[in-house]
């Protein structure tokens, strides 16, 4: 049976920098960017639909008949217009008053020790397979050895050992390098698992809230009369009406909502490949990074002196 594992039989983490992402724009910060592009890509596709409507193209495919439209609905194109223009104006100033409070840059340099984390876990996990193996009752060392005489690779993992190469050291500290495998896994969980478990994360939670916001507000009567029954006045929608609301209800419901779930799952940082830091907190992961290097450094020194004898 394998000797038990510390976390020194886990390769040691990387000492990372964080540095200022260069923006994406010489002349326009990316902040800004991040506040104009979703005003554009809305207008230029609800004007584009908004030709197609006037212009009454493809009428064949319409739900609704231009009919049906000037008689059930009891707001104006001049009105939805201007409304959905209040609701934006609302949105973007929470946008510039979030970036005042959280500030505005963006930090890189931390993916390679993120990646070492997870690295680190897959040592651990294999490491321990052999302990859990023999805790349901099945002799590791046995059915390994038995399964190394068939030549599989997978023999080398019921004994906590590296599943493609021979186990090796960092020459110092004595800790398991990882293998090649267990590095390719790692990269793949960071940069596509955790995204893809942020987005679904990130997109459930968000329909979830529309869903039963929405629902609350036609059961409330109080509200659906003083906001809510603003946006059913556009029974049959003109297309730039998707954001026509009672300013109340953008800024609730969508604006606070939307932007809640997303910062809490971390899924646009990760997306950008970014890790969102102000330049003081920068500076202060960079020197906690450097204590802990600092302080593994010390204790390999210990123990190099601790074990060299004595005559």
């Amino acid at each position: 049976m394998s000797e038990t594992t510390s976390s020194s039989d886990v390769s040691p983490l990387p000492v990372y920098t964080l540095s200022l992402v260069s923006p994406l724009s010489t002349h326009i910060s990316d902040f800004a960017l991040s506040l104009i592009i979703p005003l554009v890509v809305y207008w230029a596709t609800s004007l584009v639909f908004h030709w197609i409507d006037t212009q009454d193209l493809f009428s064949e495919y319409r739900i609704h008949t231009s009919t049906e439209e000037k008689a059930r609905n009891t707001a104006s194109r001049l009105e939805v217009l201007r409304g959905v223009v209040v609701v934006q104006i609302i949105q973007t100033a929470l946008g510039v008053a979030l970036g005042l409070l959280l500030g505005t840059e963006d930090g890189t340099g931390k993916d390679e020790h993120d990646i070492a984390v997870w690295t680190a876990r897959l040592q651990i996990a294999r490491q321990a397979i052999p302990y859990l193996l023999t805790a349901v009752g099945i002799d590791a060392d046995g059915l390994g050895e038995k399964l190394s005489r068939s030549g599989l690779n997978v023999a080398a993992l019921l004994v906590g050992g590296p599943d493609l190469a021979k186990s090796t050291g960092d020459g110092e500290s004595g800790a398991e390098l990882p293998t090649e495998r267990e590095m390719t896994i790692s990269r793949l969980i960071y940069w596509y698992g955790v995204p893809m478990i942020q987005f679904i994360s990130a997109v459930s939670i968000a329909d979830t809230w529309q869903y039963f916001g929405h629902r609350w507000e036609h059961t409330n009567r109080r509200w659906y009369k003083n906001v809510h029954h603003i946006h059913h006045t556009l029974y049959v929608p003109y297309a730039y009406g998707a954001a026509y609301t009672h300013p109340l209800e953008g800024l609730l419901l969508d604006a606070l909502g939307m932007n809640h779930f997303a910062a809490h799952t971390g899924f646009w940082d990760r997306v950008m490949g970014t890790t969102w830091q102000d330049k003081d907190a920068a500076a202060k992961l960079y020197a906690k990074s450097a204590n802990v290097a600092r302080a593994q450094e010390n204790t390999k020194r210990a123990t190099r002196k601790f074990d060299t004898p004595s005559f």
